[in-house]
């Protein structure tokens, strides 16, 4: 599996988010395209649980393409897909008014 940068504290979450496409590998960006977008509306709390829910789904994978194939998009693909699924379930749980 190749390397990556993983998010360790706050300060580097926010760096992360904005480091130029050129300084990362394929797998890099498109972990930071599902944590992005999500993040910036659920606030940093949310980039671990992101994270982990992008490298479940990268460890799903039959094989592991380099780092610089545009194969890593399923993975970002099916983490929102169960993403979507969550938020969902979490919505269907509440209670109605």
């Amino acid at each position: 599996m190749p390397r990556l940068r993983l998010i360790h504290g706050r300060e580097w979450a926010e760096s992360y988010l904005t480091i130029s496409d050129e300084f990362l590998s394929e797998p890099e960006r498109e972990l930071r395209a599902i944590i992005q977008s999500p993040a910036s509306s659920l606030g940093l709390g949310a980039i671990k649980p992101l994270t982990e829910l992008w490298l479940d789904e990268s460890a799903c994978m039959d094989s592991t393409p380099g780092l610089h194939s545009p194969a890593w998009r399923p993975v970002s693909l099916a983490a929102s897909v169960k993403l979507a699924g969550q938020v969902i379930a979490s919505q269907l749980s509440l209670p109605c008014l």
